[in-house]
């Protein structure tokens, strides 16, 4: 899809969307694609993004179903708590080898 983004960005030519915005810059006929070609490769462009989308909402319906509020709340405590615990011990830890720095 960024490889089409890229052809269509460089192989096309300038064109005037309004008479006060003057066309300053012209490609080379050779570097452009005709109009024709042009259309064909949005049309592919657009066959790309729908089929992407179709595939991320395929990806997103076959998650699974998020967990109660409750649950989540008690994992979330269950984590801290955890936590905690490792923060004491390295406290601890850091206490014993300042009081006795040969034991460890």
């Amino acid at each position: 899809m960024a490889n089409t983004i890229a052809y269509l960005t460089t192989r096309s030519n300038f064109v005037q969307v309004s008479s006060d915005v003057p066309i300053t810059k012209q490609r080379n006929p050779e570097k452009y694609d005709s109009p024709e070609v042009f259309e064909a490769n949005k049309r592919e462009l657009v066959t790309d993004l729908i089929v992407k989308a179709k595939q991320i909402d395929l990806l997103i319906n076959s998650l699974p179903e998020p967990e109660p509020e409750q649950a989540q709340v008690s994992i979330s405590t269950s984590s801290l708590d955890v936590l905690g615990f490792c923060d004491e011990l390295g406290h601890d830890f850091e206490l014993q080898r300042r009081a006795d720095p040969w034991s460890g």
